[in-house]
């Protein structure tokens, strides 16, 4: 169910992240037209990048990634950067599962899991269900055009 190679997975992978960036744009900070170039020109998952994904049958259903810090007084920590499930495979606990793979992985590597999301009630609550706790509000934290989204910036220690 779970794990990404990029090499092979790459394409299944983007398909997901360009869904979620068409579906829920003012929930993740990249933008379609970057992420829809050919694979060649995208960059490679960073060092300490981890991707994950879910997937039913031979079909990518979710897909989770988390990132190392890039400064050594912050290696302490891990940022969750794109969580997404297709909309068909919702409320089946998906969500669930990537997040908490990430967190099982993260016990033995960093202190802190970081998370920024879109200040949406039903999103904070999955993360706050996994023991995150909130640390801020960000306003105006992603724009879409001339559109503001608020975002929540919470925390979880290990």
């Amino acid at each position: 169910m779970f794990a990404a190679y990029w090499e092979r997975d790459a394409r299944a992978y983007r398909a997901v992240l360009l869904e979620a960036l068409i579906v829920y744009p003012e929930c993740f900070p990249g933008h379609y037209e970057e992420m829809s170039r050919p694979l060649e020109e995208i960059e490679r998952p960073l060092a300490g990048e981890v991707i994950l994904g879910a997937w039913i049958k031979d079909e990518w259903v979710g897909i989770v990634a988390f990132a190392a810090k890039s400064f050594p007084k912050q290696r302490h920590a891990r940022t969750i950067r794109p969580l997404y499930v297709k909309e068909r495979f919702r409320r089946k606990g998906i969500a669930g599962l990537l997040l908490g793979a990430v967190l099982e992985s993260a016990a033995h590597h960093v202190e802190q899991v970081e998370i920024m999301v879109s200040d949406i009630p039903e999103h904070i609550d999955l993360f706050e269900r996994f023991g995150f706790r909130n640390c801020g509000l960000m306003p105006r934290g992603i724009r879409i055009n001339s559109e503001d989204v608020d975002t929540w910036f919470g925390y979880s220690v290990n």
